[in-house]
């Protein structure tokens, strides 16, 4: 089960249709607060996290989650998907608690490879 939090629709259909199609389960938040909420209640296998939205963005969500005191929410692999592409703007979501970084637009058959090997193996060293 995977939880997409993306607000741009275009993403949200390209990106969920996708990994339907490669048997994961999509669950959906438009905002931080909503990802934090429906991380809290569906307990996903991994977090797809924008940083630009609405109302608390991606990073601070992100810091969120890896302060819970639940150790399950604090330690959901999270992989940020964005549009910010400057080396500072990945090492700020590295150092938030994000497991991975992908800029916007997203290779989709890379993205699957990720999500494989952290599901599997739970490494993506290679990726970051």
């Amino acid at each position: 089960m995977i939880l997409l939090a993306e607000d741009h629709e275009a993403n949200i259909i390209t990106i969920s249709r996708y990994l339907k199609a490669k048997g994961y389960t999509i669950l959906l938040a438009r905002n931080g607060q909503e990802a934090i909420d429906i991380a809290k209640s569906q307990s996903p296998d991994l977090i797809l996290m924008d940083i630009s939205m609405p109302g608390m963005d991606g990073l601070e969500a992100i810091k969120y989650l890896r302060q819970d005191s639940d150790h399950r929410l604090a330690t959901i692999p999270i992989i940020v998907l964005t549009a910010l592409a400057m080396k500072s703007d990945q090492e700020k979501c590295l150092e938030a608690g994000a497991n991975g970084y992908l800029t916007k637009p997203v290779k989709l058959n890379q993205l699957t490879t990720i999500i494989q090997q952290i599901l599997v193996k739970g490494s993506i060293n290679e990726f970051i």
